[in-house]
């Protein structure tokens, strides 16, 4: 009957009245335990400066590769997403891949648009004051 007043689960109800009666009162039922609490060996300063360290010369392309640095380095095991966590989270850091490239790009023709680009546009029969959208076609990445 508690645990429909309450809306919640009839095991929650036996875990808050066992830390009632075992644990010391109602401080022992209303305190927070996090799930899990063990410390993070990436916590440490010595893990996180060279890590950061590494990161700023680029010297990892991967998660992957960082992961493995950090289990050869200091003996930490983590899971990919881990690391992807104090990648981007923690440390407010991103890999930095290039974009692959089509084998068919052909870098002439790249840099004649991109040198006459401004001309034709300037040719245009536009309206002074207007502004202009320029729209690009498969994702051209200006």
């Amino acid at each position: 009957m508690i645990a429909e007043l309450t809306g919640c689960s009839r095991g929650s109800v036996q875990t808050w009245l066992k830390a009632y009666t075992e644990g010391g009162g109602l401080d022992a039922v209303v305190a927070r335990r996090k799930p899990g609490s063990r410390t993070s060996p990436m916590q440490a300063a010595e893990v996180q400066e060279q890590f950061q360290e590494k990161i700023d010369l680029g010297a990892f392309r991967t998660a992957g590769q960082a992961q493995r640095w950090l289990q050869e380095t200091f003996g930490i095991r983590l899971a990919v997403k881990s690391v992807y966590y104090w990648l981007k989270k923690v440390l407010r850091a991103a890999l930095r891949v290039p974009r692959p490239v089509h084998e068919k790009k052909n870098p002439q023709a790249t840099d004649t648009f991109l040198a006459t680009l401004h001309d034709v546009l300037a040719s245009l029969p536009l309206e002074p004051d207007r502004p202009v959208r320029i729209w690009v076609q498969d994702e051209a990445r200006f």
